[in-house]
């Protein structure tokens, strides 16, 4: 997922252009003074955990407490990210991340430590809240990242049993 902190850009050009936004340099020194911040995620590679314009919730955190299965926000190369953790790496001394968005077959390459900006702790989307941090979402994320290379084929299933469970409940099952 890419943070959106611009005007609208065509689709392609949206993360080559984020870094250089002076609003998104702006979103990040509240990051780095307050320790939270929010922005409207966009693109699909977190699908369907994170969908595009879902209002992400970050956390500034230590990335050597970041747990397999929890979704970090980083920078990377020009662009930011929000993806996965699914495994982490000790390297000369120096602490990786391998991160993945779910809705990806492959990972992406490995994060430095330094590049982690903050963990995704709350999605909003419809006016609804999905607290990240409750030990059932923590459960979900894990499950996720053990099991990320089948994603492909236990999404579809798993997004007509979310639906069917919607029409039978009338409740908010993302």
């Amino acid at each position: 997922m890419n943070f959106d902190a611009q005007p609208p850009v065509p689709r392609e050009d949206r993360a080559a252009d984020t870094a250089r936004d002076p609003r998104a340099e702006l979103l990040l020194q509240l990051l780095r003074a307050y320790g939270v911040m929010r922005f409207r995620a966009l693109g699909s590679s977190m699908n369907p955990w994170i969908r595009h314009g879902d209002i992400l919730t970050v956390r500034r955190v230590d990335a050597a407490k970041i747990r397999r299965g929890q979704v970090v926000f980083y920078r990377s190369g020009g662009s930011f990210l929000a993806h996965r953790v699914v495994g982490k790496v000790q390297e000369q001394n120096e602490l990786l991340l391998v991160t993945r968005g779910d809705a990806v077959p492959s990972p992406d390459a490995p994060v430095a430590a330094s590049h982690v900006l903050g963990r995704v702790i709350r999605i909003e989307r419809g006016g609804r809240g999905i607290d990240l941090e409750s030990p059932a979402r923590e459960a979900l994320g894990w499950l996720l990242a053990h099991f990320s290379a089948l994603n492909r084929w236990t999404y579809p299933p798993a997004r007509r049993l979310v639906r069917l469970l919607r029409l039978m409940t009338g409740t908010f099952c993302s």
